[in-house]
Parts: C-alpha cells; sequence; structure tokens
C-alpha cells in the first residue's frame, strides 16, 4: 500500500482513492456499524475517505499503516457525526429549561384572565 499512500499524497490521482476505497472502505464501515447505525456508518465511512482524499499529508509517515490511519480519521468523522446528532436535543433541552427556579416564577392570579 505504500505506492497507493504516495499516490495520495501528490493529490492528484483519483485512482488512488477508489484504491484506498476498495481496500479499506470495508474496514471503515464495520468500524463504524459497531458503534452506530448501518446509516450513519456510510456517512462515517464516506466522511473518512473524503477527508483522507482533501487533506492527504496525513498519510505523511509510511511507517505508520495506511488501515491505521483511516480507522483515526474514522473515528473522529464517527464522533462529530454523532456529536452533530445530539446537538439539536442539547439546545432544544437547554432552551426549554427554566431561567429561573420554580419559586420565584410569577404566577398568574387566579380569576384575572
Amino acid at each position: 500500500m505504500s505506492r497507493s499512500c504516495a499516490r495520495l499524497r501528490r493529490g492528484d490521482d483519483p485512482a488512488a482513492l477508489m484504491e484506498l476505497y476498495d481496500r479499506l472502505a470495508p474496514l471503515i464501515y464495520g468500524y463504524a456499524l459497531t458503534r452506530t447505525t448501518p446509516h450513519t456508518a456510510v456517512t462515517v465511512c464516506r466522511d473518512a475517505l473524503l477527508s483522507a482524499w482533501q487533506q492527504p499529508t496525513v498519510f505523511g509517515d509510511d511507517r505508520v499503516p495506511m488501515a491505521f490511519t483511516m480507522l483515526l480519521i474514522a473515528r473522529r468523522e464517527l464522533a462529530d457525526t454523532t456529536s452533530a446528532q445530539h446537538r439539536p436535543a442539547t439546545r432544544m433541552r437547554r432552551l426549554r429549561k427554566p431561567t429561573q427556579p420554580k419559586h420565584q416564577r410569577s404566577t398568574p392570579e387566579r380569576g384575572h384572565t
């Protein structure tokens, strides 16, 4: 895979990306699938491969296996994706949270509308 690594680092060889996909997509997808849903695993796999294509310098050290580097990228993408999925729910909980304690909130008097 060192030739693929060198071709990816140059960043001008789409065939190198296809080779990376053919070799490592099953590994990346399988890793993500053990941690999330099939739909999200596909997204993580796609984003990890796209990230590697856009930043080929991550393959700078030939001593580090490409699969290891790609799993690190997939791990980061998985964290980013799951964090983004939970963000709206967290924001909504925060918006619903009362700003004053219950005992300090003013309540309308009965009979006055």
